[in-house]
């Protein structure tokens, strides 16, 4: 019982698997934060025609992206995080 205990995982992971879906997730993240970052510089970049309300909401925007990126990065990856910093 003891040796079957040793050799099998108390789950059926697959390590391989694991880091397929790991790698996956990382590009995912990069590229969600790209995004963000083109999203901002064009924020910043258009002209405000209609003033600045439309500037403030278009920061606002970004800003709320951000904070929703960060928080679901490090609730769903936090392992991922202390690789990535």
């Amino acid at each position: 019982m003891i040796v079957v205990a040793k050799r099998k995982s108390l789950f059926d992971d697959k390590p391989l698997e694991i880091q397929e879906l790991t790698y996956i997730i990382k590009e995912d993240i990069n590229s969600l934060n790209q995004q963000i970052a083109q999203l901002q510089q064009l924020a910043r970049g258009t002209p405000t025609t209609s003033g600045r309300q439309n500037q403030s909401h278009s920061n606002t925007v970004v800003v709320a992206l951000q904070v929703i990126y960060i928080s679901l990065y490090h609730i769903c990856c936090p392992n991922l995080y202390k690789e990535h910093a």
